[in-house]
């Protein structure tokens, strides 16, 4: 039976199966033709810019106390694959706190499931500036049989308020290493970028800019170890519009301004390429949906 299809009807199985009192859910899909395939091999040569990432990611959040948010999440990554996230979020005044476990669902044949845990911690002086600390990674590192494979993520994130609008700076990693019947294999992604995310009052939409620098790289330590790496100038804004108090809808768009090819890759011509992701989705507040 077709993997996907599985994952998929696990997931709406789960989303009925949630109460609908004060529950809030989010719908993503994307697709992009900046990231490398998964089926790319050692000695392609060049970048063909092809549609090769597209997804779908979900979630659903409920406040379980005053200070306190359940979450449970599926995300389709181009590096990270298909992960699957339960997680608590504690808010104070000056702090949050947030974590659980996450699972490797479906990524390789000879490993069905892998459990990870995740954590974050963020410090925060109220409309004034904020500093989050995210990282998490799978249980058990080690590489022994064809199929197994780690997963790791992390992510910076400084901000400050100014007028109508939250300013950060991100340095966010994400790591994918496998184990193949012909070595090891790991595809990577790590990104600095500054976003501005613009706001006002009594104003039904919201509109997030950002400017960031993009590594990409697969790396193939086989007989030969080799590394493809794709470096990209990008420009990205995501817009959120509020059409009632139930539903907001968000499409986003990221392109790059300037590509080109590191390691292996290093004199590859992509500026003659049009590269981008695309996103559109749907927020629904269904305790605002149940009342009325």
């Amino acid at each position: 039976m077709n993997r996907t299809k599985i994952l998929f009807g696990s997931l709406f199985l789960a989303l009925g199966a949630l109460p609908l009192h004060a529950l809030e859910t989010d719908l993503l899909f994307h697709l992009g033709n900046m990231d490398f395939a998964q089926s790319r091999s050692s000695t392609d040569a060049g970048f063909p810019g092809t549609l090769s990432a597209w997804g779908i990611d979900a979630a659903v959040s409920q406040k379980v106390g005053e200070s306190v948010t359940a979450t449970a999440a599926f995300t389709m990554d181009p590096v990270l694959r298909n992960t699957l996230a339960a997680k608590l979020r504690y808010n104070s005044t000056y702090f949050a706190i947030e974590g659980g476990p996450f699972f490797g669902v479906l990524n390789s044949g000879g490993t069905l499931l892998k459990t990870g845990l995740r954590a974050s911690l963020t410090a925060q002086l109220p409309g004034v500036v904020f500093m989050t600390f995210d990282s998490g990674s799978t249980i058990g590192a080690t590489l022994v049989q064809t199929g197994d494979y780690s997963e790791e993520l992390s992510e910076i994130v400084a901000g400050f308020y100014v007028y109508n609008a939250i300013c950060s700076l991100h340095l966010k990693q994400t790591a994918f290493t496998q184990k193949d019947n012909n070595g090891i294999l790991k595809d990577s992604f790590r990104e600095y970028s500054f976003q501005t995310d613009v706001f006002q009052k009594n104003v039904p939409y919201n509109v997030l800019l950002k400017f960031g620098y993009q590594l990409q790289s697969k790396y193939f330590d086989y007989t030969v170890p080799v590394t493809h790496t794709l470096a990209s100038l990008v420009l990205a804004a995501r817009v959120t519009v509020r059409m009632n108090n139930t539903m907001s809808l968000v499409t986003g768009f990221e392109s790059n301004i300037y590509a080109f090819g590191l390691d292996a890759l290093s004199g590859v011509t992509v500026s003659d390429k049009f590269l981008f992701r695309a996103q559109a989705g749907v927020n629904l507040t269904l305790d605002n949906l149940s009342t009325k």
